[in-house]
């Protein structure tokens, strides 16, 4: 299916596609570039012109010095005012046009594997509450931006199974580290703050982005949550991933995932795994 006439002229469209928006990005980026050189350019010949005069009489280092040092003055206010600037235009966006939405059909596939998905969280939360009495469930609320991920966003990096569990399992387990610290020298309101932070950084600089780990980030910070709840949401995220899966790749404009995030040395010994079988059945 995969290698069909219609699909390898739709990707090869897309890829022209993105090519093109590639390229007008980078040269409105380099055009806005351009024209704030020349406004910086300016304003600094501006100001070193206006303290063009005469250095002759006896007072002449005195000058000198006034003159250097107003003109690192003008230096440094033109120089935050380029900075003010440039934060101005990039705040007006970048002009690209809004990305266009789903088919009916296709958001309807969505809200499908949506269902699924979520029957099967809630159905594994009161396996979970049976199973311990009542007393452990699962935290279900950031589940939600799971399913938006991994059945709307399907090609998106984070919406990959690497990024799902591992992005879980480094900011829930950061986040509840923090909460370890006696309230006394780190309070309930700055953990909140400080623990979920600091996971979302951990999760970018290992390249295992995934938002709703941060959203149970925030829910293991205020300290009501214990190890068990985190093991049961990283759990609950593996399982996740099957029905996504399952129900994604059903549809001919749908594959999911885009990759699998195995290291190599791992699918390398499954590849050797595979030669030594086909040696001995031959």
């Amino acid at each position: 299916i995969l290698n069909g006439v219609a699909n390898v002229a739709y990707l090869k469209q897309s890829a022209a596609f993105i090519g093109s928006a590639v390229a007008m990005t980078e040269a409105r980026r380099a055009t806005v570039g351009h024209q704030l050189e020349k406004r910086y350019s300016a304003t600094s010949s501006n100001g070193n012109a206006s303290f063009r005069g005469e250095n002759d009489g006896p007072d002449a280092d005195s000058q000198n010095d006034l003159k250097e040092k107003e003109q690192h003055e003008v230096t440094v206010r033109s120089a935050f005012c380029h900075r003010v600037t440039v934060w101005v235009l990039k705040s007006r966006g970048g002009g690209l046009q809004i990305p266009p939405s789903l088919s009916f059909r296709q958001s309807l596939w969505t809200a499908f594997g949506a269902f699924v998905g979520l029957l099967v969280l809630s159905s594994l939360n009161e396996y979970y509450k049976l199973l311990s009495d009542e007393e452990f469930f699962l935290l279900i609320g950031p589940f939600g931006a799971l399913m938006t991920l991994q059945y709307g966003l399907t090609g998106a990096p984070a919406s990959q199974p690497r990024n799902a569990v591992m992005g879980q399992a480094v900011a829930g387990a950061i986040s509840l580290a923090f909460t370890h610290i006696p309230e006394s020298t780190l309070p309930t309101w700055l953990r909140t703050a400080v623990g979920p932070a600091i996971g979302i950084a951990a999760m970018v600089k290992v390249g295992v982005v995934h938002p709703p780990a941060g959203a149970h980030a925030v829910l293991y910070a205020s300290g009501k949550y214990s190890f068990v709840y985190y093991s049961l949401v990283v759990l609950s995220t593996a399982i996740s991933v099957i029905p996504a899966t399952l129900v994604n790749n059903m549809s001919q404009k749908r594959q999911y995932p885009t990759y699998w995030g195995v290291p190599n040395w791992v699918q390398d010994l499954f590849h050797c795994k595979q030669k030594e079988t086909k040696k001995t059945e031959n």
